[in-house]
């Protein structure tokens, strides 16, 4: 069999075809659209916090932390 050269596949359009996807998603638009995730669900977290720390501030204002149990006295026998 003799191959000429418009028989030969061109190497970097193998590779381009074999890193992308059938809708032409390829590792770069995958990462940018990581990227984008990441911020939301950072967003999403700040705000998050931000409510919790509201919800601790009025919880411990309203009600008195019973964490320490008040000292009993103990008299010393005579």
């Amino acid at each position: 069999m003799d191959f000429g050269e418009d028989d030969m596949v061109d190497p970097m359009e193998m590779l381009g075809s074999f890193l992308a996807t059938e809708d032409g998603e390829t590792i770069a638009t995958a990462l940018v659209s990581l990227k984008d995730s990441t911020e939301k669900i950072a967003l999403n977290l700040e705000m998050q916090n931000k409510i919790l720390v509201k919800i601790l501030s009025a919880v411990s204002k309203t009600t008195q932390c019973c964490c320490q149990p008040e000292p009993k006295h103990i008299s010393a026998p005579a």
